[in-house]
């Protein structure tokens, strides 16, 4: 039997493709799900996969992961909450986090790969365009830190924006919208952004994981912030997304400072920064060099998906 690979978020579009890969088989997985009825919504090829329905992990019971975990190598934990409001003590992610982190803990887990978000650093930092669902993704990340970092090696993955199929957000309205035909404003976005394909997340996780089992790495606390290597101005974006569609980039100019007031006035500001801000990951630098990774794709032919869906239009 492999080495033993405990999976929470299993069922959303990262756990899904995360447990789809060719790597899953190479271990003994256990995916944890919060009912019995979404293993049939995770996607898997692997034969090594095992799942346990715990309910929300935000409110379960501990001990019922216990068992789970027991002798486990390696946690992947993706399990969070896209949007939420409210305080930190409400907060799902916050408490999922706490609640996976203190069993790990408990089971001395010496491996764990966190899903954090690039929005977590810059919550870390102050910085002006920071949102909730970055302080939220930096206390997730204290959790583990606080509770697991002296006896695990835990590594908090802090990726921009990720694309690929069935992907939602701003991205994906985005491509809506150009596969319509409709005129977007932003022939005047040329600030550069860093984004990740779903495929190169996934096989970044699987890497690590690999390199992880394979040798005795130190405990401690490791963050990286990894990127297809490739940042692109909206505007570009826009264009090599209307290519892989097969349509027309059509854009036109619109003062940045006007439609970012207006954005902000509808509550709306994020979608300003996602649009106009300048926003780079560290790189893949270190990922290179601590785990041999590097990106297995990038745009445009990381939007080869993208000519698949149009032939289903």
């Amino acid at each position: 039997m492999g080495k033993k690979v405990i999976v929470t978020g299993a069922t959303g579009r990262i756990g899904r493709a995360l447990l789809a890969h060719s790597h899953s088989q190479l271990y003994e997985v256990h995916a944890i799900v919060r009912r019995k009825s979404d293993t049939v919504r995770t996607i898997s090829g692997g034969v090594n996969i095992t799942y346990h329905a715990v309910g929300d992990l935000a409110f379960c019971n501990t001990n019922a992961l216990t068992p789970i975990l027991q002798n486990a190598d390696a946690v992947i934990h993706l399990a969070a909450m896209i949007a939420e409001d409210g305080p930190a003590n409400e907060s799902a992610t916050v408490k999922m986090a706490e609640n996976v982190a203190k069993v790990c803990a408990e089971a001395s887990v010496p491996y764990i790969i966190h899903l954090s978000s690039i929005s977590a650093r810059l919550a870390q930092e102050g910085a002006a365009n920071s949102r909730l669902y970055g302080q939220r993704k930096l206390e997730a990340e204290h959790a583990f830190n606080s509770q697991c970092a002296d006896n695990s090696a835990v590594i908090n993955l802090r990726p921009p924006a990720v694309y690929g199929e069935g992907m939602g957000g701003p991205l994906s309205a985005m491509i809506s919208l150009v596969r319509m035909g409709i005129p977007l404003p932003f022939a005047r976005a040329r600030e550069q952004r860093d984004y990740i394909s779903i495929n190169n997340l996934v096989d970044l996780v699987w890497s690590i994981i690999k390199q992880q089992l394979s040798c005795n790495s130190n405990s401690g606390v490791k963050e990286y912030e990894p990127c297809d290597g490739l940042p692109l101005a909206t505007n570009e974006l826009t264009k090599l997304i209307a290519n892989s569609l097969g349509r027309r980039a059509i854009q036109f100019p619109v003062p940045i400072a006007l439609i970012s007031s207006i954005l902000k006035l509808l509550g709306k500001a994020e979608l300003a920064d996602g649009a106009f801000g300048y926003l780079k990951a560290r790189g893949n630098f270190e990922l290179k060099r601590d785990f041999g990774w590097a990106p297995i794709e990038t745009m445009p032919e990381s939007l080869e998906f993208l000519r698949s869906s149009t032939k289903l239009q």
